[in-house]
Parts: structure tokens; sequence; C-alpha cells
């Protein structure tokens, strides 16, 4: 799951380092808190908020049989 770069940037989504190897987008500061949008851990995104996703399901679904 990889979330859209492009809607990040137009909401103007800050990136931030927390330590070298996780980093998380947020939302601009509202109400003295920030909204998690994405985090990456190791270069691999771990959690994307469902608004932000780029449209692609990585995980393959279960079949009923």
């Amino acid at each position: 799951m990889e979330p859209d770069f492009k809607l990040l940037k137009e909401k103007d989504c800050e990136l931030f380092q927390i330590n070298e190897k996780t980093s998380v987008w947020v939302l601009p500061q509202a109400q003295n808190f920030r909204k998690l949008v994405a985090q990456s851990n190791g270069g691999e995104w771990t959690w994307v908020h469902p608004e932000f996703k780029n449209g692609k399901n990585d995980k393959k679904k279960k079949q009923k049989r």
C-alpha cells in the first residue's frame, strides 16, 4: 500500500523523520494536534489513511468457497 503523494502535497501534508528508520506524513496542525496520514518503517509503508491511498490495494482478497 502506497500513499498518494500528489494528494499529500495538495493537502499541505508535512513529512517528519522520527528516527533513522521511521518517517510519517501528517496533516497541518489544527487545534494543537496533527493527524497522522501515513507511516513508513524502513522504507516500507506500514500504514496509510484510507483517504490518502493511491488506489492500488496490495492485499489479496480471500475467495469464498
